[in-house]
């Protein structure tokens, strides 16, 4: 491998070990989810949304609320969180998304989803903090294995915190959706989530005294070449033959992080 690989790996990895990132809303506006796989709805479904969105969930305060899925085509659909509105018309293909209008801290509320067909209706919302938490094993390594860990499970009543735990699973492309659900921080939901993620969290709620949602995407040993898109390593050489072995390989449609 070329020295300056070598080196960008090093430094990638590295990078990789620890990441919290927060979630803030990108200026790509388009009707489509630019990474959607699955074109069209399943047999019997009239509204689909990612399981990212969910009740108990929290979503970023004081930035445009992207909300985005699939239903029939053209269908109008009508989103409404609080007292915020917005409305958008699905593609051909039935995608869409729209961008609810900023909104400072605060809830529960109810976030309701609606086309002419179906009706989605989530719960005990909260407009907060949201950090996406990702990495490999130093992210991972859970609740129930740190310092004190018995006395802080036992600490951990938290109704404003809550969690994502995004489950490991192999694809060959991006997926547009994930297994998991969100879940308020307690003793008996916050010993198998990641403790970096927890901590941090918590001391962000008690500086801040606003809802915030950790979303924990991490999945320890693995190589960092595995979190770069499939464009990124076929523009070097030395990932070629990696690249072609795995597209070769009997990977199905995962249900979590996605490894190429």
């Amino acid at each position: 491998m070329k020295p300056s690989l070598i080196a960008a790996t090093f430094i990638a990895c590295m990078i990789l070990i620890t990441t919290l990132v927060p979630i803030r809303s990108g200026a790509e506006d388009s009707a489509s989810p630019a990474r959607s796989r699955t074109e069209h709805l399943a047999d019997g479904e009239d509204l689909w949304v990612p399981r990212i969105f969910g009740s108990r969930m929290v979503v970023q305060q004081t930035q445009p609320l992207p909300v985005w899925g699939r239903s029939a085509p053209h269908d109008t659909i009508h989103v409404s969180l609080g007292k915020s509105r917005a409305e958008t018309q699905a593609d051909a293909k039935g995608h869409w998304k729209l961008r609810l209008p900023p909104q400072t801290h605060g809830g529960p509320f109810q976030m309701v989803i609606r086309g002419t067909a179906a009706q989605r209706t989530f719960d005990d919302v909260f407009v907060g903090e949201v950090w996406l938490c990702s990495g490999q094993s130093n992210m991972e390594f859970p609740v129930k294995d740190a310092l004190n860990s018995r006395s802080e499970i036992a600490a951990a009543a938290h109704p404003r915190i809550r969690l994502f735990q995004v489950p490991n699973a192999v694809a060959k492309q991006p997926q547009d959706d994930c297994c998991g659900s969100w879940m308020t921080c307690s003793p008996s939901t916050i010993g198998d989530f990641s403790a970096v993620a927890y901590f941090f969290g918590r001391e962000l709620h008690r500086q801040l005294d606003v809802p915030v949602g950790l979303i924990d995407a991490s999945w320890g040993g693995s190589l960092c070449e595995a979190w770069m898109s499939h464009e990124a390593l076929a523009a070097n050489d030395d990932f070629n033959l990696v690249i072609q072995r795995a597209m070769g390989d009997n990977i199905g449609k995962g249900c979590g992080i996605t490894m190429p």
